[in-house]
């Protein structure tokens, strides 16, 4: 069982490195980018967070991972759910309701 999970642990990290290849390239260069090395080993690892105070492209690149199955758990505010058609088996929410911002408290 453990050398099962670890081969497909590596074939995950494998296809990651496949699919990131055009996302180090113009006009995207994530490599780059602070924030991407904060998420880089998370998502070689098949999870990641998204919420809306990521960089677009970041964003965009979870969706990507999770859309093609390389993400396999995303930690993530109402940001995912918007508009976008995500292929995820089960969901739970940490709350049913979203804080007011205009609340004091």
């Amino acid at each position: 069982r453990q050398t099962k999970l670890r081969t497909i642990e590596r074939k995950r990290a494998q296809m990651h490195r496949q699919h990131l290849q055009k996302f180090m390239q113009e006009p995207y260069n994530l490599g780059d980018l602070e924030a991407y090395r904060d998420i880089e080993q998370l998502l070689s690892r098949g999870v990641a967070y998204h919420h809306g105070g990521m960089l677009p492209i970041l964003r965009e690149y979870v969706e990507l991972c999770f859309q093609q199955r390389l993400v396999r758990l995303v930690f993530a505010t109402e940001t995912l759910a918007v508009g976008v058609n995500m292929p995820a088996r089960t969901v739970v929410f940490s709350q049913v309701d979203k804080p007011d911002e205009n609340s004091s408290g």
